[in-house]
């Protein structure tokens, strides 16, 4: 297995695809054990390796691998006593076979011939307009692949709910993944970077270019991020069309 393709190939099953949380947490786990294995055709892990790197309790784990396992994403079966189970990965990415994405586009162009061209145009129109949405699911997978980019282990299911709910509650889903990649790279650690996401949602910072915004304020302030300059604080928020809002006063908050 190519672990990159296969994380791109599982994106694009997400679009698809109804997944939980809980299992994109479970399958990251367990092709990073993979990955360490070697990427052997089975491998054996046990449930308190997994409730380490997921952060899971055991029952989320078993209806989480039992939801796996009906997707197709894994095989797996048990042994007797106290033996670690035993799994199987199930690629993904035939599905980007080259053979098989002719097969797909013949199929479509035969399937046009005999469908009036309004309709087909429609449909197409329809298809992009799915293919574009990122949607709930992909959208979890990603936190999750940056989370593990940045710092090297898979986020607990509490971290991937407060992740999530950034986004849900207005944050682009970009401001969100460069926070954790900003904070991954300067070794800051997980505490801070949730300091810096509830900092920027607190002051309504929600886009990339109002991050961009507040950064230049910052750095025409003096650089320092309490805003002081000159024995006074300066207060900045940044309304939703991005201008910006300075107040001078004794008393200010970033």
């Amino acid at each position: 297995m190519n672990y990159i393709r296969e994380i791109n190939a599982f994106y694009d099953w997400l679009e698809t695809h109804e997944l939980s949380p809980s299992c994109i947490c479970l399958w990251h786990a367990l092709m990073a054990v993979n990955n360490k294995a070697g990427w052997v055709s089975e491998f054996t892990v046990a449930i308190s390796t997994l409730e380490a790197k997921t952060g899971l309790k055991k029952k989320t784990i078993e209806r989480s691998r039992k939801a796996l396992e009906e997707s197709g994403l894994i095989v797996w079966r048990s042994r007797s006593g106290n033996q670690a189970a035993v799994y199987s990965m199930q690629s993904l990415c035939v599905k980007n076979d080259p053979q098989n994405v002719l097969r797909v586009k013949n199929d479509a162009q035969s399937v046009s011939h005999n469908v009036p061209q309004s309709v087909a145009i429609n449909k197409l129109n329809e298809t992009k307009q799915d293919l574009s949405d990122d949607g709930e699911r992909a959208r979890v997978a990603k936190l999750v692949q940056g989370f593990e980019q940045a710092f090297g282990r898979l986020p607990n299911q509490l971290q991937i709910d407060d992740l999530v709910e950034y986004t849900d509650n207005g944050m682009e889903l970009e401001l969100v993944l460069r926070t954790i990649r900003s904070s991954g790279v300067g070794n800051t650690g997980v505490k801070y970077m949730f300091s810096t996401l509830r900092n920027q949602y607190d002051r309504g910072i929600r886009t990339v270019a109002q991050a961009d915004l507040d950064d230049e304020l910052h750095k025409n302030a003096g650089g320092s991020r309490n805003g002081q300059n000159r024995g006074h604080r300066h207060q900045v928020s940044i309304t939703r069309s991005g201008t910006k809002s300075v107040t001078n006063g004794k008393v200010g908050r970033f």
